[in-house]
Order: C-alpha cells, then structure tokens, then sequence
C-alpha cells in the first residue's frame, strides 16, 4: 500500500489558481502529478468553502461524556452483578442517551472495571465463627499419636438437588478478588442434598471404615 502525501498549502492555491484560469482538471493533475479526482475534491473544496486549506479532523467524536463514563462506573460498583444491558438502559433513563452494550464494556475497561467471577464463601455465622476459632486454639498443640487415637477421620461428598450453574460475574477492579464487597455468600445445599459420609477410626493398628448415604 502506497502512502498517503498531503499537498503544500502552496500547491493547493497554485491548483485553484490553474482552475480558475480554465485549465482542465486533467491538465492541472497532470502539472502536480496527481489523479483528476484530486483536483475535483480541491476545487469543490473550493467553491463549498471559499478555502482551499486543508481540513483537519479530531476523528469520530465519542458516544459517551465523561459524565456518563463516571455514571456507568458509578452504577457498576453499586451493582456489581449489574449486566451491560440493564447499565445501558440506567444510561438511557438518567440521560436519554442509548448506547451499545460495547461501549459500556469498553467505558467500565477504561475505569479499571473487569467481569470477573466472584469468590464464593460458604455462609457462616458468628457463632460458627467463634466455635470453629475456639477449636483450631485447643487442639493446634496435639501431637500424631493424639490425633490417631482420638480423632475420627472423616469425609463426605454432597450433591446438590438444584440446578447451579454459578455463571454469573461481578464487576472489580484488578486484584481485588478478596475484597468484602467481591464475595458472594453461597449455599450451595440450599433446597436439599444427597451426601456420602465416609469414617475412619484405628483399631488395634488397622484401619476401619463405615458409609452412611444420607438425603
């Protein structure tokens, strides 16, 4: 591709100046070695404008303010679940303006805004967390032997009875995966189960195990 040269401000009026004195467009381009279309631009630049300057262009203009960008970045920190379709239409019904849903993409890019899936914490209270706290303090100094003797090793596999597909994002900003507002609480068991608990106890230097299904 060859590259694109912009003619001397001089040419230019040299060009008209040749036009106006009733030379052919063919004439002219051949006299500046450039196609007849040129000189037809030129000189309707010319009769359009009264000017045979070149124009300059600050490119296609945005969709967007900068007031609507702090708006949708505002709205999606408030709702960080919020989809780019229902951001675009809180756009729409602040300020009558509807863009596409790129575009708010692209916005909330610009202010460090990324979809990201959220971590997802198991729903606890605080008694749940003082109870479990209060364990790991009384038994962080027992040795091998106690945990053998004393301790059943269990395990257990859940399976949910509800469809679950956690597909859904959250707007944040890079490395705030952990932060409190970017965790969901989740209970996965919510509308019932199936578990498989598995128990190991020791018995005279053997190991015994149990299964109990429980719905």
């Amino acid at each position: 591709m060859t590259a694109r040269h912009h003619l001397p401000e001089e040419l230019r009026w040299r060009a008209i100046g040749r036009r106006e004195a009733g030379q052919i467009q063919t004439e002219v381009g051949r006299w500046i070695n450039l196609s007849p279309s040129v000189v037809h631009r030129l000189s309707q630049q010319f009769l359009t404008t009264n000017s045979a300057s070149r124009r300059f262009s600050q490119g296609r203009p945005t969709a967007t303010t900068s007031a609507d960008d702090r708006y949708l970045s505002l709205c999606a920190r408030r709702n960080r679940t919020a989809t780019p379709t229902q951001l675009r239409s809180s756009l729409d019904a602040a300020t009558g303006w509807l863009v596409s849903t790129s575009i708010v993409r692209r916005r909330l890019h610009e202010g460090d805004l990324y979809a990201r899936q959220p971590a997802i914490c198991v729903p606890l209270a605080s008694r749940h967390r003082r109870e479990r706290l209060r364990w790991a303090h009384q038994h962080v100094i027992w040795t091998p032997d106690q945990w053998r003797i004393v301790v059943l090793f269990t395990d257990e596999s859940r399976f949910s009875l509800q469809s679950d597909s956690r597909c859904y994002l959250i707007w944040r900003e890079p490395g705030t995966r952990y932060h409190p507002s970017n965790i969901r609480e989740r209970d996965a068991y919510g509308e019932g189960s199936v578990c498989v608990w598995v128990v190991s106890f020791w018995v005279d230097a053997q190991t015994s195990m149990s299964f109990h299904v429980e719905l």
